[in-house]
């Protein structure tokens, strides 16, 4: 949703990180980003109103929302 990568897996999706994001936040990203898809950037109806970065997110392939 935030454009970074164009993956269809998470597996895919955290090769890519890997390769833009220095390797001293490799696990911090990972467990931040992951907490928050499970909370708040849900897979089915991401909940925009309730996330600090709605603003600057791009939004890719969100259809519904809350």
């Amino acid at each position: 949703r935030l454009g970074f990568t164009a993956t269809k897996t998470p597996v895919d999706t955290y090769h890519e990180l890997k390769k833009i994001l220095p390797k001293e936040f490799w696990r911090k990203i990972n467990f931040l980003m992951v907490s928050y898809g499970k909370t708040v950037c849900t897979p089915v109806s991401p909940k925009c109103s309730a996330c600090k970065i709605n603003r600057l997110c791009p939004k890719i392939g969100v259809t519904s929302k809350r």
